[in-house]
């Protein structure tokens, strides 16, 4: 991997998952880490809705906190975590929090923006078939997508109550490190 020459702060998100077989002291150190997390609910039925052969491993918690417990580890300290609903609830609060954090400046203009000038990417499979790529290429903030309630997750089948049972304690372990106001 070669490091980019830059002073410039750039903003990457990836599933651990899809990063795993580049963990190592070296990659690490080319990163300031933060985790996002959503409860397991949300993540869930929102995946459902887009792929109905959901598992646990793309719901990906697990290696979410694996991933974590390694920054954590290597770094002494720990990295700071953002619950999805902390940040729908109070993003001004809680994204100056964050900023402060990481070390970077808190820009209140940067909590909107103009979806028409959202580049939508054409061809790609993620946005054609998760609806939830749909809603963020409209979207002009952080605002919430439908009820606070948390989804049931007894639908349509027990295996996606089978998961959720699975993944709670991977997020709960992630949770009580999270941000808050």
């Amino acid at each position: 991997m070669r490091q980019a020459q830059t002073r410039q702060t750039v903003f990457i998100k990836d599933f651990p998952l899809c990063t795993e077989t580049l963990w190592n002291k070296e990659f690490n150190n080319l990163f300031e880490h933060s985790f996002l997390i959503r409860h397991p609910a949300r993540t869930i039925t929102s995946y459902y809705k887009g792929d109905s052969h959901v598992s646990e491993e793309a719901i990906g918690f697990r290696h979410l906190r694996l991933y974590f417990d390694m920054i954590k580890a290597q770094f002494e300290f720990i990295p700071p975590v953002l619950d999805s609903d902390d940040i729908l609830d109070l993003p001004q609060a809680l994204l100056n929090i964050w900023c402060k954090t990481v070390g970077i400046p808190y820009i209140e203009a940067a909590l909107t923006w103009d979806s028409r000038k959202l580049k939508k990417p054409k061809n790609n499979f993620y946005y054609e078939k998760f609806f939830y790529h749909q809603n963020l290429i409209h979207s002009t903030g952080f605002l919430r997508q439908g009820s606070d309630e948390l989804p049931d997750i007894t639908l349509p089948s027990t295996w996606l109550q089978d998961i959720y049972y699975k993944v709670m304690p991977e997020y709960e372990y992630l949770y009580q490190y999270r941000l808050r106001v």
